[in-house]
């Protein structure tokens, strides 16, 4: 999103989820996720719903990822999911060690970046 025009971006999606399903693609859709950095901007509710407005009108399937996340942030509490699937997308926290990301209750495993994973930087199980 980062300061794009959402309705631009739904656009874009269209027309790639289109080209995809043209040349025979299976298409799924993944929302943003619930982090910090992305519901902080206020166009995230539109986008998300854009989001799942294009996989219905295009007969494509949406992981809500945005919901699922919020779920357990809100819901459940429970950071230990979050953290496993994470870590089975290869996520880590650049150079540095991470020894914030041991505490469930520490909610800044939500910052880190896809990396390679190294030792020194996998997201505790």
């Amino acid at each position: 999103m980062r300061g794009r025009d959402v309705v631009k971006i739904a656009e874009v999606i269209r027309e790639g989820v289109g080209r995809l399903k043209a040349i025979g693609a299976n298409v799924i859709l993944i929302d943003p996720q619930f982090a910090p950095r992305v519901i902080e901007k206020p166009d995230t509710e539109q986008m998300v719903a854009l989001i799942a407005a294009t996989a219905k009108r295009q007969n494509v399937d949406l992981f809500r990822r945005f919901a699922v996340m919020r779920y357990w942030r809100e819901v459940t509490h429970d950071g230990k999911s979050a953290k496993r699937i994470a870590t089975s997308l290869g996520v880590g926290c650049g150079d540095a060690p991470c020894p914030n990301l041991q505490s469930t209750a520490n909610p800044d495993w939500m910052r880190c970046k896809r990396i390679p994973q190294r030792p020194s930087c996998a997201l505790a199980s």
